[in-house]
Protein backbone atom coordinates (compact mmCIF):
# COMPACT_ATOMS: atom_id res chain seq x y z
CA UNK A 1 0.00 0.00 0.00
CA UNK A 2 2.61 2.38 0.88
CA UNK A 3 4.59 1.82 -2.44
CA UNK A 4 1.66 2.85 -4.46
CA UNK A 5 1.38 6.00 -1.91
CA UNK A 6 4.90 6.44 -2.84
CA UNK A 7 4.70 6.28 -6.37
CA UNK A 8 1.87 8.43 -6.79
CA UNK A 9 3.60 11.27 -4.47
CA UNK A 10 6.83 10.57 -6.76
CA UNK A 11 5.25 10.60 -9.96
CA UNK A 12 3.02 14.27 -8.91
CA UNK A 13 6.07 15.60 -7.75
CA UNK A 14 7.83 15.57 -10.75
CA UNK A 15 4.81 16.93 -12.33
CA UNK A 16 4.69 19.77 -10.25
CA UNK A 17 8.28 20.21 -11.37
CA UNK A 18 7.31 20.31 -14.45
CA UNK A 19 4.55 22.47 -14.62
CA UNK A 20 6.43 25.22 -12.08
CA UNK A 21 9.57 24.62 -14.86
CA UNK A 22 7.35 25.78 -17.30
CA UNK A 23 5.38 28.48 -15.53
CA UNK A 24 7.53 30.04 -12.90
CA UNK A 25 4.38 30.16 -11.29
CA UNK A 26 4.75 29.62 -8.02
CA UNK A 27 1.29 29.57 -6.59
CA UNK A 28 -0.48 27.58 -9.21
CA UNK A 29 2.29 25.03 -8.51
CA UNK A 30 1.69 24.65 -4.57
CA UNK A 31 -1.95 24.64 -5.15
CA UNK A 32 -1.18 21.59 -7.53
CA UNK A 33 1.16 20.17 -5.40
CA UNK A 34 -1.25 20.13 -2.42
CA UNK A 35 -4.38 18.73 -4.79
CA UNK A 36 -2.11 15.74 -5.88
CA UNK A 37 -1.19 15.19 -2.69
CA UNK A 38 -4.93 14.76 -1.04
CA UNK A 39 -5.62 12.92 -4.24
CA UNK A 40 -2.91 10.44 -3.82
CA UNK A 41 -3.92 10.14 0.06
CA UNK A 42 -7.66 9.27 -1.12
CA UNK A 43 -7.00 6.79 -3.58
CA UNK A 44 -4.53 4.83 -1.09
CA UNK A 45 -6.33 4.88 1.76
CA UNK A 46 -9.99 5.16 0.80
CA UNK A 47 -9.50 3.12 -2.67
CA UNK A 48 -6.48 0.82 -3.05
CA UNK A 49 -7.21 -0.25 0.54
CA UNK A 50 -10.61 -1.12 0.27
CA UNK A 51 -9.55 -2.30 -3.35
CA UNK A 52 -6.98 -4.62 -2.26
CA UNK A 53 -9.10 -6.22 0.62
CA UNK A 54 -11.94 -6.48 -1.64
CA UNK A 55 -9.53 -8.22 -3.96
CA UNK A 56 -7.97 -10.33 -1.43
CA UNK A 57 -11.10 -11.54 0.27
CA UNK A 58 -13.26 -12.55 -3.35
CA UNK A 59 -10.35 -14.34 -4.27
CA UNK A 60 -10.25 -16.21 -1.03
CA UNK A 61 -13.90 -16.82 -0.88
CA UNK A 62 -13.67 -18.47 -4.71
CA UNK A 63 -10.81 -20.64 -3.44
CA UNK A 64 -12.59 -21.71 -0.21
CA UNK A 65 -15.96 -22.37 -2.15
CA UNK A 66 -13.94 -24.52 -4.15
CA UNK A 67 -11.84 -26.32 -1.84
CA UNK A 68 -14.74 -27.23 0.64
CA UNK A 69 -17.01 -29.06 -2.32
CA UNK A 70 -13.74 -31.18 -2.75
CA UNK A 71 -13.38 -31.74 0.52
CA UNK A 72 -16.85 -32.76 1.28
CA UNK A 73 -17.12 -34.55 -1.59
CA UNK A 74 -13.44 -36.26 -0.18
CA UNK A 75 -14.44 -36.98 3.07
CA UNK A 76 -18.48 -37.00 3.14
CA UNK A 77 -18.75 -34.61 6.40
CA UNK A 78 -19.96 -30.76 5.84
CA UNK A 79 -18.23 -29.98 9.54
CA UNK A 80 -15.35 -31.76 8.88
CA UNK A 81 -14.46 -30.37 6.09
CA UNK A 82 -14.23 -26.61 7.45
CA UNK A 83 -10.86 -28.67 8.63
CA UNK A 84 -9.31 -29.53 5.44
CA UNK A 85 -10.41 -25.99 4.15
CA UNK A 86 -10.33 -23.13 6.64
CA UNK A 87 -6.04 -23.96 7.31
CA UNK A 88 -5.09 -21.44 4.31
CA UNK A 89 -7.23 -18.73 5.53
CA UNK A 90 -5.75 -15.88 8.11
CA UNK A 91 -5.49 -16.60 11.18
CA UNK A 92 -8.43 -14.31 12.43
CA UNK A 93 -10.78 -16.27 10.73
CA UNK A 94 -9.16 -19.55 11.56
CA UNK A 95 -9.16 -18.61 15.17
CA UNK A 96 -13.19 -17.08 14.72
CA UNK A 97 -14.58 -20.76 12.78
CA UNK A 98 -12.44 -23.10 15.51
CA UNK A 99 -14.34 -21.08 18.32
CA UNK A 100 -18.40 -21.54 16.47
CA UNK A 101 -20.59 -23.73 17.67
CA UNK A 102 -20.17 -26.68 16.40
CA UNK A 103 -22.48 -26.84 13.58
CA UNK A 104 -22.85 -25.91 9.53
CA UNK A 105 -24.86 -22.55 9.96
CA UNK A 106 -22.64 -20.68 12.96
CA UNK A 107 -19.63 -21.84 10.81
CA UNK A 108 -20.82 -20.41 7.22
CA UNK A 109 -21.96 -17.74 9.20
CA UNK A 110 -18.91 -16.66 10.50
CA UNK A 111 -17.59 -15.73 6.60
CA UNK A 112 -20.42 -13.58 6.11
CA UNK A 113 -18.56 -10.43 7.28
CA UNK A 114 -15.55 -11.15 5.16
CA UNK A 115 -17.60 -12.76 1.86
CA UNK A 116 -20.53 -10.23 1.44
CA UNK A 117 -20.71 -11.24 -2.26
CA UNK A 118 -23.75 -12.79 -4.40
CA UNK A 119 -21.23 -15.95 -4.78
CA UNK A 120 -21.10 -16.62 -1.33
CA UNK A 121 -24.69 -16.14 -0.49
CA UNK A 122 -25.15 -18.58 -3.44
CA UNK A 123 -22.81 -21.29 -1.84
CA UNK A 124 -24.47 -21.22 1.78
CA UNK A 125 -27.67 -21.29 0.42
CA UNK A 126 -26.77 -24.91 -1.91
CA UNK A 127 -24.83 -26.06 0.91
CA UNK A 128 -27.72 -25.52 3.86
CA UNK A 129 -30.26 -27.20 1.34
CA UNK A 130 -27.64 -30.41 0.63
CA UNK A 131 -27.20 -31.02 4.31
CA UNK A 132 -31.02 -31.43 4.59
CA UNK A 133 -31.26 -33.21 0.99
CA UNK A 134 -27.99 -34.76 0.56
CA UNK A 135 -26.79 -36.22 -2.83
CA UNK A 136 -24.03 -36.10 -4.49
CA UNK A 137 -21.92 -32.96 -3.61
CA UNK A 138 -20.58 -32.61 -7.12
CA UNK A 139 -23.64 -33.05 -9.10
CA UNK A 140 -25.56 -30.34 -6.74
CA UNK A 141 -22.97 -27.47 -7.01
CA UNK A 142 -22.55 -28.09 -10.41
CA UNK A 143 -23.57 -24.84 -11.83
CA UNK A 144 -21.98 -23.36 -8.77
CA UNK A 145 -18.66 -24.11 -9.81
CA UNK A 146 -19.15 -23.11 -13.35
CA UNK A 147 -20.49 -19.91 -12.12
CA UNK A 148 -16.79 -19.85 -9.98
CA UNK A 149 -14.91 -20.69 -12.93
CA UNK A 150 -16.59 -17.56 -14.92
CA UNK A 151 -15.82 -15.08 -12.25
CA UNK A 152 -12.50 -16.13 -12.25
CA UNK A 153 -12.27 -15.68 -16.24
CA UNK A 154 -14.02 -12.62 -15.85
CA UNK A 155 -11.40 -11.36 -13.11
CA UNK A 156 -8.35 -12.20 -15.95
CA UNK A 157 -10.12 -10.22 -18.53
CA UNK A 158 -10.51 -7.21 -15.94
CA UNK A 159 -7.20 -7.00 -14.61
CA UNK A 160 -5.86 -7.72 -18.48
CA UNK A 161 -7.91 -4.79 -19.58
CA UNK A 162 -6.95 -2.45 -16.71
CA UNK A 163 -3.36 -3.38 -17.79
CA UNK A 164 -4.06 -2.06 -21.41
CA UNK A 165 -5.98 0.96 -20.17
CA UNK A 166 -3.42 2.21 -17.91
CA UNK A 167 -0.73 1.79 -20.13
CA UNK A 168 -2.46 3.50 -23.05
CA UNK A 169 -3.55 6.52 -20.63
CA UNK A 170 0.00 7.21 -19.53
CA UNK A 171 0.94 6.77 -23.36
CA UNK A 172 -1.86 10.01 -24.08
CA UNK A 173 -0.39 12.20 -21.10
CA UNK A 174 3.25 11.10 -21.37
CA UNK A 175 2.99 13.31 -25.08
CA UNK A 176 0.75 15.83 -23.65
CA UNK A 177 3.50 16.44 -21.20
CA UNK A 178 6.62 16.19 -23.67
CA UNK A 179 4.67 18.73 -26.07
CA UNK A 180 4.38 21.16 -23.10
CA UNK A 181 8.35 21.01 -22.36
CA UNK A 182 9.37 20.61 -25.71
CA UNK A 183 7.55 23.44 -26.84
CA UNK A 184 9.07 25.48 -23.96
CA UNK A 185 12.50 23.54 -24.77
CA UNK A 186 12.31 24.40 -28.53
CA UNK A 187 10.85 28.09 -28.85
CA UNK A 188 12.96 29.20 -25.76
CA UNK A 189 12.23 33.19 -26.18
CA UNK A 190 9.23 33.15 -28.12
CA UNK A 191 7.36 30.42 -25.34
CA UNK A 192 8.87 32.53 -22.25
CA UNK A 193 6.33 35.39 -23.04
CA UNK A 194 3.52 33.29 -23.86
CA UNK A 195 3.63 30.90 -20.78
CA UNK A 196 4.50 34.09 -18.34
CA UNK A 197 1.24 35.24 -19.73
CA UNK A 198 -1.11 34.75 -16.80
CA UNK A 199 -3.73 33.67 -18.95
CA UNK A 200 -1.77 30.97 -20.76
CA UNK A 201 -0.51 29.74 -16.85
CA UNK A 202 -4.26 29.02 -15.91
CA UNK A 203 -4.92 27.12 -18.83
CA UNK A 204 -2.06 25.25 -18.14
CA UNK A 205 -2.96 24.49 -14.61
CA UNK A 206 -6.60 23.40 -15.43
CA UNK A 207 -4.84 20.82 -18.63
CA UNK A 208 -3.21 19.12 -15.22
CA UNK A 209 -6.25 19.65 -13.45
CA UNK A 210 -7.89 17.59 -15.50
CA UNK A 211 -4.92 15.07 -15.69
CA UNK A 212 -5.62 14.70 -11.81
CA UNK A 213 -9.39 14.74 -12.72
CA UNK A 214 -8.96 11.35 -14.93
CA UNK A 215 -6.85 9.51 -12.65
CA UNK A 216 -9.08 10.15 -10.29
CA UNK A 217 -12.17 8.56 -12.44
CA UNK A 218 -10.24 5.92 -13.58
CA UNK A 219 -8.93 5.19 -10.23
CA UNK A 220 -12.68 5.21 -8.95
CA UNK A 221 -13.29 2.91 -12.24
CA UNK A 222 -10.84 0.30 -11.61
CA UNK A 223 -11.04 0.20 -7.80
CA UNK A 224 -15.06 -0.75 -8.37
CA UNK A 225 -13.82 -3.90 -9.52
CA UNK A 226 -16.97 -4.31 -11.43
CA UNK A 227 -17.01 -8.00 -12.16
CA UNK A 228 -17.50 -9.01 -9.15
CA UNK A 229 -21.50 -9.06 -9.47
CA UNK A 230 -24.23 -10.99 -9.08
CA UNK A 231 -24.42 -14.54 -10.47
CA UNK A 232 -25.69 -15.11 -13.67
CA UNK A 233 -27.85 -17.63 -12.55
CA UNK A 234 -30.70 -16.64 -9.97
CA UNK A 235 -31.24 -20.05 -8.71
CA UNK A 236 -28.83 -23.06 -9.53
Amino acid sequence: MYTFLITLFTSFGILAGIYYYCTQNILFTVLFAGTAAILSLLLTFYGYKKYKLKSKNFNECLLFIEKYIISVNTRKSLIGSFEDTYSFLEKCKVDELSSADANLKSKLEVLDKYYNFEIYKLFKQIICEYEVTGGNIIEVCEQLLIEVSSLKSDQKFYNSSSIHNLVSFIVIWIFAFAVVIGSKLALTNFMANVYEDFIFQILIFVGFMVFLLSIAIYSVKVFSLSYIKGVKHEKI
